[in-house]
């Protein structure tokens, strides 16, 4: 199991904040995304690592790994492509084109997660200011062996 659905584990079982699997994610450069999100909004023109289904609407989704993406071979989703950072995908999040962000459909549901549109911005903003201090949370995860510090 990748790094980040293991957080989600952690997540589902309250021991890692909102917060901390957010910054997670966004340090991710595991994640499978829309083929047609991927050459829009990602500048990426060529299909590598492809994974064939059809598109959900105005929902956008997101797969943490290629293995999570492949397990979601029953859910119809799209085209997807990979492997991308956390960090381009959350600034390039747009509430006019979507009404949420689905992770992970298909896999057990303590390794999925979703955002709604209204807070599309607060994650932009985190993603925006993490660039300027990039591994600060895995850094910190990896020297307590956990995903992330767990809350206190």
């Amino acid at each position: 199991m990748s790094a980040l659905r293991t957080a989600l584990t952690y997540y589902a079982a309250k021991q890692i904040s909102t917060e901390q699997i957010v910054r997670l994610m966004i340090e991710s450069r595991e994640w499978f995304v829309p083929a047609t999100f991927a050459a829009r909004k990602l500048n990426r023109k060529t299909l590598d690592h492809g994974i064939a289904c059809p598109r959900q609407g105005r929902r956008l989704v997101l797969f943490t790994d290629r293995k999570a993406a492949v397990s979601a071979d029953q859910y119809p989703i799209g085209s997807f492509v990979g492997a991308f950072s956390g960090a381009a995908i959350f600034e390039a999040l747009d509430a006019a084109e979507f009404d949420r962000v689905d992770v992970n459909p298909g896999s057990p549901v303590e390794e999925t997660w979703f955002i709604d549109s209204e807070a599309f911005e607060i994650v932009k903003q985190m993603s925006r200011s993490m660039r300027q201090v990039p591994g600060a949370v895995l850094q910190s995860a990896a020297a307590t062996g956990s995903p992330a510090s767990p809350r206190r």
